[in-house]
């Protein structure tokens, strides 16, 4: 059975109680790194370089934090497990969806041998190499 994890994640992002998620940022993250916990890390490869590309730093932060960084500029926050209040909670939330489906049409589209080419080579030049 093949499992359409846009579609999946869609429905979560529509309705997480059904998905047993009290509709928290950390909720959603946990279920994301479950379901590519249990596709052999495969699901969101690349996904934190591709973020990483997007804001043209933070190469040793994971993917939680880069979603962060991106929705929140002004970010204050120590760790991505933080609390958040609704509104904030709301913003980074669409932006965790958003991403994901910007990542999945971009990975389809140019593949992720052209994504992690691209982090390589930002790192490399960041790194003097």
């Amino acid at each position: 059975m093949t499992v359409n994890y846009q579609e999946l994640f869609d429905a979560v992002h529509k309705r997480p109680l059904m998905f047993g998620l009290d509709g928290s940022y950390s909720s959603y993250c946990a279920f994301m790194m479950g379901c590519d916990a249990g596709n052999g890390f495969c699901l969101l490869h690349g996904f934190r370089e591709w973020l990483v590309l997007r804001l043209e730093k933070g190469a040793n932060f994971s993917w939680q934090v880069l979603v962060l960084e991106l929705a929140l500029p002004d970010n204050q926050l120590e760790s991505p497990s933080d609390p958040l209040d609704s509104e904030t909670n709301s913003v980074v939330v669409g932006a965790l969806f958003d991403l994901l489906r910007e990542f999945f049409q971009d990975r389809e589209s140019r593949g992720l041998v052209k994504i992690m080419g691209e982090y390589i080579e930002l790192t490399s030049a960041r790194n003097g190499v």
